[in-house]
């Protein structure tokens, strides 16, 4: 089925979309979603026009985020995914006015969504990474707590990626 203008949507028990997404040939990917209440779900399969045909669906049961610790200045943690919609965090302490660099090798990840936490769970700073070294612009922390790095693979990509922490 050319699956150009064809749209999948996750249907709450009350027949409200949970999530809807376009699809393109190369196929689509919703990412893990958190069901609002108890309930039978339904996924919804809308072609656009006359167009006809087979698809495969793959529903994933998404564990915990994998997580560590790092301190600055100290070890790097390896976290690892192992199902496709699984994220990865890394937390450290900072104080504020400290310089912060966070810092990743080894990433088996393709593109991932990373994004820097501040104590009250805020941004701090964000990117759209690809390749398997690279760092997070040193940043000034703006205040004395435990600071969240988020890992979001893109896509069904599970693997591994190193996460360190310097001054600067």
């Amino acid at each position: 089925m050319s699956t150009n203008g064809t749209y999948l949507s996750i249907k709450n028990p009350d027949g409200s979309n949970l999530a809807l997404t376009s699809l393109n040939n190369g196929g689509s990917f919703i990412d893990t979603q958190t069901p609002p209440t108890t309930g039978t779900y339904a996924i919804l399969v809308d072609p656009e026009n006359t167009n006809t045909g087979s698809m495969t669906l793959t529903l994933y049961s998404v564990p915990a985020d994998a997580s560590a610790t790092v301190t600055i200045g100290g070890s790097s943690a390896t976290l690892t995914t192992t199902v496709p919609g699984q994220n990865a965090q890394v937390t450290f302490s900072g104080t504020s006015g400290q310089q912060a660099t966070v810092h990743f090798t080894n990433s088996s990840l393709s593109w991932t969504f990373i994004k820097l936490l501040n104590p009250d769970g805020s941004q701090l700073t964000s990117t759209y990474q690809f390749g398997s070294n690279f760092d997070l612009s040193t940043q000034t922390l703006p205040a004395t707590g435990t600071y969240t790095v988020t890992i979001n693979p893109d896509g069904t990509t599970v693997g591994s990626i190193t996460v360190s922490v310097s001054n600067p």
